[in-house]
């Protein structure tokens, strides 16, 4: 369905929204202030796969914890040492806050509704952004996410 220039994707795989946009992300197409979201130069948004068969397979190869089998997010969700550095610097994260939780490497795209582990698809989100008496960090988009 589309719906201001944004694509918007509900699949049941524990993802409660995706939203693809149709066209490149600009601040006329988000919802709140811009420091919600990644730079869109820097990470326009990538899905690596909007197939329902591949979203809502189980996967039995890389299952975190040794699970005997787990979704395509928790599959998918490596994200490789020498790529989050490259986030961090691209985004300009000092040294001292790459080792403490003021944020995280994070996909913009989830990766439950298909999302990316590309460098396009990838952003610095702080832990704390505030906006309408309320923080919108990545602990808060986490908890809408499997």
């Amino acid at each position: 369905m589309a719906v201001g220039g944004l694509a918007i994707l509900v699949i049941s795989v524990g993802c409660i929204a995706a939203v693809r946009p149709t066209h490149a992300q600009t601040p006329a197409t988000h919802v709140g202030p811009d420091s919600l979201y990644p730079n869109a130069r820097l990470t326009p948004g990538e899905a690596a796969t909007l197939d329902v068969l591949t979203l809502t397979a189980t996967y039995t190869d890389h299952c975190p914890g040794k699970k005997a089998a787990c979704t395509y997010s928790e599959d998918h969700r490596n994200v490789p040492s020498d790529v989050r550095q490259h986030v961090y610097d691209e985004y300009i994260v000092s040294q001292s806050a790459r080792n403490i939780k003021s944020g995280e490497v994070d996909h913009f795209y989830p990766l439950c509704a298909g999302g990316s582990n590309s460098i396009g698809n990838l952003w610095y989100q702080p832990a704390k952004n505030a906006w309408n008496g309320n923080d919108f960090g990545y602990h808060e988009k986490d908890d809408l996410e499997v």
